[in-house]
């Protein structure tokens, strides 16, 4: 068996330094991309710093890995903190508190599905610096495609926004003003039908065709005063624990004749028990109401309308299902819009769903809508319930 030749000491010296030179040339490549990396991320930052716009790169532990002045100034990080990519074992980026992440951003950093919607508006500064930005979530998933951190953009929306509140602002003025000669004309006509009515067929024509139009006039103002006050956020709900099952028995009374009239059945399908949730005692009403004038207004004679109650755990559900003409789809997914509507209605001017929305997801609660053309539809809302108790006790103190 032969051993190997020891190697001479001159081989030895040639491979150390070749061994030398290749730790050198490593040691060079790593510098010269050091010095890229470094020159990118120069690059980047300038461009960054040059955007309007709010941006922030940030991992799913809320840590800084990228951000430019305008999201620094949003979002209350100092100026002089480093930023970084901390890895694994940490770094001095800084960490954002969850009061400072855009509402729904620290959810899906969390791993949550959020829609870009649920990320509301932020209004930063004060006067004439005031500005507003609508934070917009890109998030990335790492090797386990788990979500592992988010590219947030913040897009200046001032002006938008200003212009949005001067129509709103607009809107809530005007029907304001025509509310009182309206009702004026209304009351000044049926007095005239009380007065009049009989004498002769034309004129009761007339009279009650200005009757019918008075009140489709008085109805569109009412709703437009109601979506402005719900837009401009100067409807306060009272909450309190009530029965909505008693609540929906009442506010159903008056459609009953008019359903005869129509010829829809009119079908309650509630509990005998309460069902108590916190709930403000003249804005429910008004949600069923719209709901159920709705389905009443789009089923033909020999249709129905089915108004339910249920209880689901730690929520009440309020379903309004008719067996009318139904949604298309296209119109199914903007039904909440306002100004929309598939089919326009005399004496509406499409705001009702959009102020019932707005009405149900200030109670706490959502509403959801399926619909298939030609069978109908069904409304659900979704409320969330009041201890019994606390029914019990304003019962006590009201007695």
């Amino acid at each position: 068996k032969q051993h190997p030749r020891p190697a001479s000491r001159d081989e030895i010296a040639r491979l150390s330094r070749e061994l030398d030179d290749l730790i050198a040339r490593l040691g060079r490549y790593e510098t010269e991309q050091a010095r890229r990396r470094h020159e990118i991320q120069q690059r980047l930052a300038l461009v960054l710093q040059e955007i309007d716009d709010g941006v922030l790169l940030v991992d799913r532990r809320k840590q800084v890995l990228a951000i430019n002045h305008t999201a620094r100034r949003i979002l209350g990080v100092d100026d002089n903190a480093v930023v970084d990519d901390p890895g694994e074992s940490g770094g001095t980026a800084p960490r954002l508190a969850h009061a400072k992440l855009p509402a729904g951003l620290s959810a899906l950093l969390d791993g949550a599905s959020v829609s870009a919607a649920e990320l509301a508006d932020i209004a930063h500064g004060s006067g004439a610096g005031r500005r507003v930005y609508r934070p917009r979530a890109i998030p990335f998933t790492g090797d386990s495609q788990s979500t592992s951190g988010a590219l947030v953009l913040f897009w200046d929306v001032t002006k938008e926004h200003a212009l949005q509140q001067a129509r709103q602002s607009f809107i809530a003025t005007l029907s304001h003003q025509l509310k009182t000669p309206i009702t004026s004309l209304e009351m000044a006509v049926n007095l005239l039908w009380e007065r009049y009515r009989g004498r002769d067929p034309r004129g009761d024509e007339l009279l009650c065709m200005a009757r019918t139009d008075c009140r489709s006039v008085g109805a569109m103002i009412a709703e437009l005063i109601e979506a402005s006050r719900n837009t401009l956020g100067e409807v306060t709900l009272q909450r309190e624990p009530l029965d909505i099952v008693d609540l929906t028995h009442r506010t159903l009374a008056p459609f009953h004749e008019q359903a005869k009239n129509r010829g829809v059945a009119l079908v309650r399908s509630l509990p005998d028990e309460p069902v108590v949730a916190a709930v403000d005692a003249s804005r429910y009403p008004w949600i069923v109401d719209n709901l159920v004038a709705n389905a009443l207004r789009f089923t033909p004679a020999g249709g129905r309308v089915e108004i339910a109650i249920a209880r689901a755990g730690e929520h009440a559900v309020l379903s309004v299902a008719d067996t009318g003409a139904g949604i298309g789809p296209e119109a199914l997914a903007r039904v909440f819009d306002p100004f929309t509507s598939e089919r326009p209605v005399r004496g509406s001017l499409g705001l009702g769903l959009t102020i019932v929305k707005r009405l149900v997801e200030g109670h706490g609660g959502s509403i959801k809508v399926t619909s298939t053309p030609g069978q109908g539809s069904c409304f659900e809302v979704v409320l969330p319930v009041a201890p019994s108790r606390l029914y019990e006790q304003r019962g006590e103190a009201a007695a």
